[in-house]
């Protein structure tokens, strides 16, 4: 079971440096998810969740998911019982305020069926980053977008959790990033700042063009709906990655 919780909020910030909002965030879940439920989940393995903020117009989202009904058990639910409408931290000077929140729930079996058992779909996607997204290859960061990695990042992540089926085939990997051409981009470059490190990082949207078999559509559609419950590329679980997409 897959759930996402998506939290409408007001961000205030009297100080004249910004705070690091996403170390505040992922304080805000440690402290109200079940006592050691993150600290428990092993630092080398992928994590059962990730959550990013989100800016639409004048509205901020802060969009937490979970992909498998523990971390639905420890983190949303303990979240949406127990933490408070107004947050205020660093001596009053950053304050977050509620403004709605709004739980959605998909099984893979939903999944599977809307984008592999509904009529055609249109080829042309656009994926949004929503929130700063890297990639590391053979040690280096990449700071552009590559359907190779961007694949590769989700279907590590749909066989981790999913159990309906592997997606383990190298044919089937290269088929689909043969038939995936990126065709327009907005993206700019940034950083996501960790405690004594900035990754380089990018954000905006590429617009893709998808071609051949049905059945090869179909996977790419359902690979990219996952993705934006899963998050892709390096550091999802503190804040980066957050993707959505649009026809």
């Amino acid at each position: 079971m897959i759930n996402r919780l998506k939290i409408e909020i007001n961000i205030q910030d009297e100080r004249e440096q910004k705070v690091n909002q996403m170390q505040i965030f992922n304080s805000i879940i440690k402290k109200y998810s079940t006592d050691k439920y993150i600290d428990f989940l092993s630092p080398n393995t992928l994590k059962p969740y990730n959550h990013y903020v989100s800016k639409r117009g004048e509205k901020f989202f802060w969009t937490i998911n979970t992909l498998t009904q523990e971390a639905r058990e420890n983190i949303i639910l303990p979240i949406i019982e127990n933490m408070p409408n107004q947050i205020d931290s660093n001596e009053g000077s950053f304050n977050i305020s509620i403004k709605d929140k709004i739980l959605e729930q998909v099984t893979y079996d939903n999944l599977i069926s809307r984008n592999c058992l509904t009529e055609e779909k249109s080829n042309y996607i656009t994926i949004r980053f929503e929130s700063p997204t890297s990639f590391k290859s053979l040690g280096n960061y990449k700071i552009l977008p590559e359907m190779s990695l961007i694949y590769k990042s989700i279907i590590m992540k749909y066989n981790t959790f999913s159990r309906n089926y592997e997606i383990d085939d190298e044919d089937v990997l290269c088929s689909i990033i043969d038939n995936t051409n990126i065709i327009d981009y907005r993206l700019r470059s940034t950083r996501f700042c960790m405690e004594n490190f900035r990754i380089p990082a990018f954000v905006g949207n590429i617009r893709i063009k998808i071609k051949g078999t049905i059945a090869s559509k179909n996977l790419i559609n359902l690979l990219l709906d996952f993705g934006t419950y899963s998050g892709v590329g390096l550091k999802t679980s503190l804040g980066m990655g957050g993707i959505d997409i649009e026809y």
